[in-house]
């Protein structure tokens, strides 16, 4: 099952029929598992996977031994060359003997006068009953003889594959990640001067390599194909073998062939290769007629064809079948399209199997919906999340508390209280130990086991503030403590955006001569009249405790002091056909640049764990710009665009697309900016209403400045 499950995989994400037909895989995976579970044997289990390829209709893609014996006697050769009164023949399935390739390769000039001589000619390019690795010795042949059956210029059109940057997301209309089915550029081979046959007639069967340069030649007009049974591209394609256990393989295909491959007399394939030959009877009546090979008519070309995965919506609990889909389809997610595989604590490559038993071992839709969430728990990223399955309604909340809370001194602390209505009573300072009379460290226990962030600093602090959602509207009654001792309050949970009773502008001019910028409040339209007003500052401090305004972009020209080219590194997976494209792209971010005042004054960045995503990126850049040094604690360490998947069950899950990292390609996720200077609030200053991170940085700036070649290491 597992080797079915990596094998499903592979061909939804490389074979380019994916993009270009409507093939139900989920239904073709699902059909072959009771086959598959059944199969006691090679033979058995080899047909129960075919049964699952068999869904595409594709010769080039089926299961195979790794060293399939040939049984079949070869045939008894005519000579490589001769002539049947005007035609030249040759039979290149001499180059399967041992003498075979010295001979041809030796043919020379006595081939170039038959050549020109000749009405028509008849190549050979059989290969049953030979070992399957000499195709290569006679398709080498075949390009090199090419430029000899035509005259003037042949275009060879390119393969076409699929290429995936990054993974598709599933809805919305925005998504930075690609699907694609992509055309190599074609190619031009030219005829070589003389005289040539009129028409060329190519013998083909199964074991014979119909390469594009022969489909373009057809296409063209100038070739006739006669094929002895099943004729097919599956040799000319590229392909990619996936291992299923023991002796046994699948070859996928990975590219597809622009022409079509048609053929224009077909026999049947002889049990006996020394018995009368008809398929060469009758190429050697079509090299004779009078009538030419017409050009094929253009090919039509297919429209690209995404389609996001089906969500199986209707049952939360979804069938045995689909329960194991999701584990195949979540499990190829991850391994093809999570970037940060490399980081995860676990072998994601061994998971499978883990994640097939339980799935399957699900016994209702909760444990089948706590089942997928302990599993993303794995990726250890803080952009993952889960909805649209009614077990997640408990575990995410409809709605949150009006309040903000941080980790302060291993407690849940309150840090702000937005709507004094929805509050009453609740004041900066508080100390949370119960929400509706549950330890809330005891909740925080409960989420863990099904949500894991990046860092744990910033998993702890979302799942605070999970701890303290519920439902739309609802009361929650928290058991808080602060100098005087432990009361009760009660909070109304609203799904309004929460907003913090401050009137604070977005910057401001400190004592000093130092400014301060807010990055979560600067708006784009602020940021020319901020750097003009501090301008003439000693030092900025920036503050990067939250999520920032979309107008950050605007600053990096004022601040780039150290003449930065790029800011930050970007990698995004690539999964595709072609073995030439693998791996990762890598992005890099310009900065802008404008022809504004550069700041020379000092710099310094305020960061925590409420500083994830944009927040780190804007981070990155000021590191690039200006050197800044950081005051505070790390931030959240999750970071690139997210995308966005489902299983079936209606299970909507987020995760990260793309790999961040600091402009020289060091490592951000999992670990976040670092501070330079190390400082965590306390409780008795949250109370005292101080910002005593803000308060070190004032005080580091009040030291002499390190040597600027060492800013920002």
């Amino acid at each position: 099952m597992v080797s079915l499950g990596k094998l499903w995989g592979q061909v939804r994400y490389r074979h380019p029929w994916m993009l270009s037909r409507r093939i139900d895989w989920d239904a073709a995976f699902m059909a072959a598992l009771p086959k598959v579970e059944a199969a006691s044997n090679d033979d058995e289990f080899a047909a129960a996977v075919q049964s699952m390829l068999d869904a595409l209709g594709d010769p080039a893609t089926r299961v195979k031994r790794e060293r399939p014996a040939t049984t079949l006697a070869p045939p008894t050769l005519s000579p490589l060359l001769r002539m049947e009164k005007d035609v030249v023949v040759l039979d290149l399935r001499n180059l399967a003997t041992p003498q075979g390739p010295q001979e041809f390769w030796g043919l020379g000039q006595r081939l170039w006068d038959s050549l020109s001589k000749a009405r028509a000619a008849v190549i050979d390019l059989r290969l049953r009953g030979f070992d399957e690795g000499k195709v290569w010795s006679v398709s080498g042949a075949v390009d090199w003889l090419l430029p000899l059956l035509f005259d003037g210029e042949l275009a060879i059109p390119g393969m076409r594959s699929t290429l995936y940057g990054g993974y598709k997301a599933q809805m919305g209309t925005y998504s930075p990640y690609s699907a694609a089915l992509v055309q190599d550029a074609s190619a031009s081979l030219k005829g070589s001067p003389g005289k040539k046959p009129s028409r060329v007639v190519f013998i083909l069967d199964e074991q014979s390599m119909v390469s594009p340069n022969l489909l373009a030649l057809r296409a063209a007009g100038r070739a006739f194909f006669v094929g002895e049974g099943p004729v097919t591209d599956a040799l000319a394609v590229e392909t990619l073998d996936v291992p299923l256990g023991g002796k046994l393989i699948a070859t996928v295909r990975t590219s597809e062939t622009v022409l079509p491959l048609g053929l224009d007399a077909q026999l049947p394939a002889r049990a006996d290769l020394k018995a009368p030959d008809a398929a060469f009877d009758r190429a050697l009546a079509l090299a004779t007629q009078k009538a030419r090979p017409k050009p094929a008519t253009a090919p039509v070309q297919p429209e690209p064809l995404w389609r996001p995965d089906n969500a199986y919506a209707k049952d939360s609990y979804p069938s045995r079948e689909l329960r194991l889909l999701a584990a195949v389809r979540l499990w190829n997610l991850v391994a093809l399209f999570f970037p940060y595989v490399h980081l995860m604590d676990v072998d994601w490559s061994q998971r499978l199997p883990v994640l097939l038993q339980r799935f399957e071992a699900a016994k209702d839709a909760e444990a089948y919906g706590l089942a997928v969430a302990s599993a993303i728990t794995e990726l250890r990223d803080g952009h993952v999340s889960l909805s649209g399955h009614p077990a997640y309604k408990g575990i995410w909340g409809e709605a949150g508390a009006p309040l903000e809370v941080q980790d302060i001194e291993g407690k849940v602390v309150v840090t702000a209280v937005g709507d004094s209505q929805l509050a009453p009573g609740l004041r900066v300072g508080d100390v949370i130990e119960k929400v509706d009379g549950e330890p809330i460290e005891a909740r925080l226990r409960r989420i863990a086991t099904i949500h894991q962030g990046s860092t744990a600093a910033s998993t702890r602090l979302l799942h605070m503030y999970l701890a303290l959602a519920g439902p739309r509207d609802s009361e929650a009654t928290l058991t808080v403590l602060d100098e005087k001792g432990r009361r009760e309050v009660k909070v109304k949970r609203s799904r309004q955006s929460f907003r913090k009773e401050d009137t604070q502008e977005s910057f401001k001019l400190l004592e000093g001569n130092i400014g301060y910028v807010d990055l979560t409040k600067l708006e784009a339209g602020e940021v020319a009249e901020a750097m003009k007003k501090l301008q003439t500052t000693r030092a900025i401090v920036f503050n990067l405790r939250g999520y920032p305004r979309s107008g950050n972009s605007a600053l990096w020209p004022y601040l780039n002091v150290k003449g930065a080219k790029v800011g930050v590194r970007f990698e995004v997976p690539v999964v595709a056909g072609s073995k030439l494209v693998h791996g990762r792209m890598v992005l890099m971010d310009d900065l802008p640049t404008a022809d504004v005042p550069v700041y020379r004054g000092r710099v310094v960045t305020l960061i925590d764990e409420n500083a994830i995503s944009a927040a780190e990126t804007v981070g990155l850049n000021l590191e690039a710009t200006c050197g800044t040094t950081f005051v505070g604690s790390p931030t959240a360490g999750a970071n690139g665009d997210m995308t966005n998947a489902v299983l079936p069950g209606n299970i909507w899950l987020t995760f990260t697309g793309m790999d961040t990292r600091h402009a020289d390609g060091s490592q951000l996720q999992r670990k976040g900016l670092t501070p330079h200077v190390s400082v965590r609030p306390t409780v008795a200053g949250i109370r005292a209403g101080r910002d005593e991170v803000l308060e070190r940085a004032l005080r580091l700036l009040e030291e002499p400045a390190p040597p600027a070649a060492s800013r920002g290491q």
